[in-house]
């Protein structure tokens, strides 16, 4: 592990980042969804077809339930560590690697 430090408004900054690409990813995955949705109508006729476009779109949204699970989970982290850093940040305004790291996000 490098003795690197992260400041507040760079720890911030790289929280909002992975919040958008959240956001990009869950859209991605209800186009996804919408896609087979919309096969699954077009391939009535066509057996095959449509069971795999039904199967396309239960693995879509079984993907976009399980990643709605992974985004709450991040949500909670990220909620957690602001606040920490708000508890700690008179010991130390920043989120410390080595030495530190153990010292300021401990509960």
């Amino acid at each position: 592990m490098t003795d690197s430090i992260l400041s507040t408004k760079a720890l911030h900054r790289l929280i909002d980042s992975a919040a958008g690409e959240f956001a990009v990813a869950e859209e991605t995955l209800v186009d996804l969804g919408a896609l087979f949705e919309a096969i699954v109508a077009a391939t009535k006729g066509h057996e095959l077809a449509h069971r795999l476009a039904a199967l396309g779109a239960r693995t879509a949204e079984e993907y976009r339930d399980s990643f709605e699970g992974m985004k709450e989970g991040y949500n909670e982290h990220s909620r957690n560590i602001v606040e920490a850093m708000k508890a700690h940040r008179s010991k130390c305004p920043y989120v410390c690697s080595a030495e530190y790291s153990s010292q300021e996000f401990t509960a």
